[in-house]
């Protein structure tokens, strides 16, 4: 009986110490689900202000560019961006798409053809990937617009490194 008295005591003690840690026996309320915003569709590329980047490999032929005035970073924390793929033989294909470095993901909200923006409806986000169709999503993923280490990307940073491209950021 004794044993029981000493334990509620430091019991007590012990809850009452809680109250100033914020601790609480309440269930805590889960955060609201990641909602995504609805982008607006950018200025349609120019082709003189694109940023090259790096992401040749074995291969792959064609060279990927980032229009610098479409990137940007939601309140939903995706990074939003013009891509330009441009072929050996000069075929450009152009997107709007998004990736949500938090989920490692990415969509497409619209295509570019003949300087106008034709929209997807209800694109599905994928994973970023290493293939090799899609190894420069791969590349854009960790060397230049997600951070691992910080939660919120930064456009300012992005660009620094779109622009001064680390000399491994190839991934050949």
């Amino acid at each position: 009986m004794c044993r029981l008295a000493v334990f509620l005591l430091i019991f007590s003690r012990v809850v009452s110490s809680d109250e100033e840690t914020g601790w609480t026996r309440a269930p805590v309320a889960e955060s609201p689900a990641w909602k995504e915003e609805v982008p607006g569709l950018p200025a349609y590329p120019v082709k003189d202000r694109l940023l090259e980047v790096p992401a040749s490999q074995p291969g792959y032929d064609f060279r990927v560019f980032i229009d610098p005035d479409s990137l940007s970073v939601g309140g939903d924390q995706v990074v939003r961006y013009s891509l330009v793929i441009v072929s050996s033989s000069g075929v450009r294909n152009i997107s709007y798409e998004g990736l949500h470095c938090g989920k490692r993901e990415y969509r497409r909200y619209a295509y570019g053809s003949d300087e106008a923006w034709f929209p997807i409806e209800a694109s599905p986000w994928q994973r970023v990937n290493d293939s090799d169709i899609d190894h420069y999503r791969h590349v854009l993923y960790w060397d230049y617009l997600c951070d691992p280490v910080r939660a919120n990307p930064d456009v300012a940073d992005m660009l620094k490194k779109l622009r001064n491209p680390p000399r491994s950021a190839t991934h050949e």
